[in-house]
Parts: C-alpha cells; structure tokens; sequence
C-alpha cells in the first residue's frame, strides 16, 4: 500500500520494445562519453575513490548497485578473493554485457536495486552505490513509509506524541550521532557543521516533546506511553531503524493505517476556549482609537493571541495543496511555524502579567470559515492580502510604536521579530501566491 498522500513511488511510463531499446543504447552512450571526455574527471575521481579509501581493509563481499560500465571497478584493488567475491548490478542488459566483457573476473548481477536480490541478510561486508540513489523511482523505504502512516493515523493524542517525539526523533537524532561519530571529520567538516546544530535541534523537540508527554499522560491516565511507543518501535524496527542501517525484524501488519489518513479541516479548540465563535473584544478599533498606549498594548498582546487561527487555516492550505515543488512546503511551513510563535508571545505576554488569557472570549471563527467555505487557493488569497495590508505604516510599523511606547519592554521585543516575520511572509505569499496568476493585478481577484 503506497503511503497516503505521497509522491512515491513515482510512476514512470511504460516503454514499447523499441523505446526501451532506445533507451538503453542511451544509458550506455552517456556512460561512454561521461568516462570518456574527462569533463568531471575531478570530481568522479573523489567519488570513486572515497568508498575504496574509506573501506574496512578485511572485507570479502561487496554489491555495487547501478554499477552501469563498471567504471568504479578501474578505482578498486581487489585481492583475487575479493575481485572473485565482487558483485556488480545494473538494471540494463546491455550495460551487465560491458561489465562482463571488461571485468570478467567479478560476478554480474542484473535486476532492480529496489527490489530484494537473492542473498541472505548480511552476506555483502561492503555495498556501494555512485551516482545512483538520486535517479531511483521507488527510493523510500516501504517499511518506513508504514512506520509513519501509522503514527499519522495514530487515533489520540498522546499516540501520536509519543510516535514523533518518542521514537521518531530519537531514533533521528541517534542516527545522526552516529554519523557524527564515525564519519571523517576533515573531508566531511560541512556535513558535521550543519548536523551538530540539528541534533541540537532535535534535542530540544525531544525535551518539549517529553514534556508535553506529561502532560497528556495526567489527562489521559488510561493511556500509555510505552505501550504505544513499544508499538512504533516495532515497525520502525521493521525497517532497520530510521536510517535503515540495522538489522531488519519481521514487518508488523499495519494496524491504524490500514485505511488512508483522512485530514480534518474543522479547528478544533480545548477547554481553554470556551466560546470560541465569538470576540471579548475589537482589538482593531482600540489599537487604532483613542486609547492610551498600556490599553492598546494589551490589544497588540491579544492580536498575537488571536493569531492561533492563522495556524489553523495554513495546515489546511498545505495538507490540501499536493504537487508543489519542495520550496513551496518548507516557506509555508516556516510561515505557519512562526504564526504559532505569533501567538505563543500573547500568551506570554498575558502570563507575564498575571492575567488569564483564558477567561477572554477568543474566536476561531475566521479560520472555522475559511477552511470550511473557501478553496486552498482562495485562503492563500486572503492570507497574502493580509500580509500586504501590514507593510504600510499604519500596518506592522505602527504596532511596533505602541509597544516602544509602552514601557513593556517584552512587548517591544515581541513586536519586533513579528514585524521582522511579516516582511517574509509577504515576501512569501508573492513567491508562491501571485506566481500562480499572470501578472500581479489577477492575483487580486480570488476566485
């Protein structure tokens, strides 16, 4: 069962006898001309002889996958047992036909790298793959792919905190210890630079993620973390752990994902909202009237609040909006991520006072309407239009005056950075909202 929702594997086309044949004379061309001309020769001599330099010096077996002409075989040496123990595979007939021909002293494997060889687990000491993994249709692993349905189709939840934050994360940021542990730290120094900020990263998600663990478990007594968190273990122990490096137990039948996640499109809010399809109180017209600046402080601190249902509506923009480029997800994503930030500071802000938020009247009925009325498109609209209308002077700017103005000086900081954030958002929603129109002025009718 392909993993719901996903791009993978991808679905290339059927060829006819000639095309296919075209295509493989093609392949063999290239590689021909790619070994011949020598135009990457710097590069493809790092690439070759990284995994031979790199290689434990006792090994036996080794598997290279997509080997296509054998070219990384002119980088090897290889004892008579470890040349007779060398198992090249290449998908193409016609390319196994030159290995054989050049190298006739290794053993040809002809087949889908994807797809399970005929030896046992652990036969292979090295396995070796050039220019290969990138070109794969079906490169995800299915186990994986199980392992994440079921946690996204987990029913509570603290099933589905302890699947991310529990194990998930976890088992990422072991993996990436790992790496950092064994990996060449001169050859590999930018590698190691951005992995040591992200196992930071990670160990942070994985605190928050402990506490809010807690958290669950005093509402939910009835539930277990490890009970849930030994369930998605197994299945990510199905597929040799996150990086697929360890040694593979039997694969679990699904259980939660067995039908296809469905996304529910209707906020929903907790006690803390008692009334959320109505207002306590117009924060536009006091931050704009005749008020002192401490009044329209406390209405900049409820607009961030408030700022919950922005969240709201963009998980529904992306989870409803499939087929864009990668770029398109990781801006929206930093957009929505930085809007629950927005709201985080009025919470703060309103703790930082002694006063409880909870008992103000906050509404969600604006993201309630628009992802129940509007297409994604048309709440992407709105969302830019929003964005634009806070760059003038009396947008953004003027919030952040009230709170320099204020003398709470928490306030002035957190009016900063929301300012600092709009001025991207806006920046976002033209890259990937207005692109989508011929020309600007289109952009303004949403239809």
């Amino acid at each position: 069962m392909p993993p719901p929702g996903g791009k993978w594997p991808k679905l290339l086309p059927a060829l006819t006898a000639d095309q296919q044949r075209i295509s493989d004379d093609f392949m063999q061309r290239w590689h021909e001309e790619l070994a011949g001309r020598g135009r990457y020769g710097l590069i493809e001599k790092f690439n070759h002889e990284f995994p031979v330099r790199h290689s434990d010096p006792g090994f036996k077996t080794t598997l290279e996958i997509g080997a296509g002409l054998g070219e990384h075989l002119r980088f090897e040496v290889l004892t008579p047992e470890q040349e007779a123990n060398y198992y090249a595979n290449d998908f193409r007939e016609n390319m196994a036909a030159e290995i054989r021909r050049a190298h006739p002293r290794v053993q040809t494997v002809i087949g889908d790298c994807q797809q399970p060889f005929a030896f046992p687990d652990g036969y292979f000491d090295r396995i070796i793959a050039v220019h290969v993994l990138e070109h794969l249709p079906n490169l995800p692993d299915a186990a994986l792919d199980v392992f994440f349905d079921e946690v996204l189709c987990a029913p509570t939840p603290l099933e589905t905190v302890a699947g991310i934050y529990a194990v998930a994360l976890p088992a990422l940021a072991a993996d990436l210890r790992h790496y950092l542990e064994t990996t060449n730290p001169l050859v590999d120094a930018p590698s190691i630079r951005l992995l040591r900020r992200a196992v930071d990263d990670l160990d942070g998600m994985i605190a928050w993620g402990k506490q809010s663990l807690d958290a669950l478990t005093a509402r939910s007594p009835n539930e277990s973390i490890s009970a849930a968190s030994a369930e998605f273990s197994t299945f990510l122990a199905a597929a040799g752990g996150m990086d697929g490096q360890a040694q593979r137990r039997s694969a679990a039948a699904r259980r939660r994902s067995t039908q296809p996640f469905t996304y529910d499109h209707v906020p929903q809010r907790d006690e803390r909202f008692p009334d959320p399809f109505n207002s306590g109180v117009n924060a536009e017209v006091m931050i704009h009237g005749d008020y002192p600046d401490k009044i329209k402080a406390l209405m900049l601190l409820y607009k961030r609040l408030r700022e919950t249902d922005v969240p709201e509506m963009m998980a529904s923009i992306l989870m409803q909006t499939p087929g864009k480029p990668w770029g398109y997800y990781r801006d929206m994503t930093r957009q929505l991520w930085d809007e629950a930030r927005h709201a985080l500071m009025g919470q703060v802000g309103f703790r930082q006072l002694g006063l409880d938020w909870s008992k103000i009247a906050i509404r969600h009925a604006w993201s309630y309407e628009l992802n129940t009325i509007l297409s994604p498109k048309e709440r992407h609209g709105v969302l830019y239009f929003i964005e634009q209308g806070l760059m003038p002077k009396t947008g953004k700017r003027y919030e952040w005056e009230i709170a320099q103005r204020s003398e709470n000086p928490l306030l002035a900081t957190f009016q900063d950075f929301d300012w600092a954030d709009e001025v991207l958002h806006a920046r976002v929603g033209r890259d990937w909202y207005v692109k989508e129109f011929p020309n600007p002025t289109a952009a303004e009718s949403i239809s």
